[in-house]
């Protein structure tokens, strides 16, 4: 597999039994090499062999993943640290040392209620599996603003990356102006 310089990906949210060899093949038609795998979660029986199957296509197909499994999530990781730490344990002992596995997904934009829960998801994965990518999205707008966030979550975590999500320029009459705002103030956060 080849992996490219500058990873395209996208937020392809779907449930295991829902992604096929097929949907993998548009995926790469598309020219994806970084995604969202599958959401995988044991509460639904989901099939870890389908999953593996998955990835192992994805692979073959030039794709990386950031892996959806539930057991990553950051739900509850500040009140119950080693409980998060086991059933993120074996999450990775199940699909971590894949090599289409880039990373684990720890959520997707998180509020100030959840800042503690976070940081300790994103040190617990980067404990367990430093080779690896802790993803989380951010959310530029709402409140609160990313800078509140960042001030809570950034100096607390050596982040491996950012992300964020920015959907208004694509609302019929705004500008991006806004687009171009946010993605400055996540430049600055990064250069910090």
């Amino acid at each position: 597999m080849q992996q490219s310089s500058f990873p395209i990906g996208a937020w392809v949210y779907r449930d295991l039994n829902q992604v096929t060899k097929e949907t993998i093949d548009e995926w790469r038609e598309c020219g994806l090499t970084l995604t969202f795998s599958p959401d995988f979660k044991l509460s639904r029986n989901h099939d870890k062999k389908k999953m593996l199957e998955i990835m192992d296509y994805c692979y073959e197909s030039g794709i990386k993943l950031i892996i959806c499994d539930d057991r990553s999530h950051w739900r509850g990781a500040a009140k119950d640290p080693e409980g998060y730490r086991k059933a993120f344990q074996e999450a990775y002992n199940d699909f971590g040392k894949h090599k289409a596995t880039w990373g684990f997904h720890v959520g997707d934009e998180p509020f100030m209620q959840h800042v503690d829960d976070v940081v300790m998801a994103y040190k617990i994965q980067l404990e367990v599996a430093p080779e690896l990518v802790p993803f989380v999205n951010y959310l530029p707008l709402w409140e609160p603003s990313i800078d509140e966030i960042a001030d809570a979550i950034f100096p607390n975590i050596e982040m491996k990356n950012m992300c964020y999500d920015y959907y208004a320029q694509m609302v019929k009459g705004n500008s991006p102006d806004g687009y171009f705002t946010q993605l400055r103030r996540f430049k600055e956060h990064a250069d910090k």
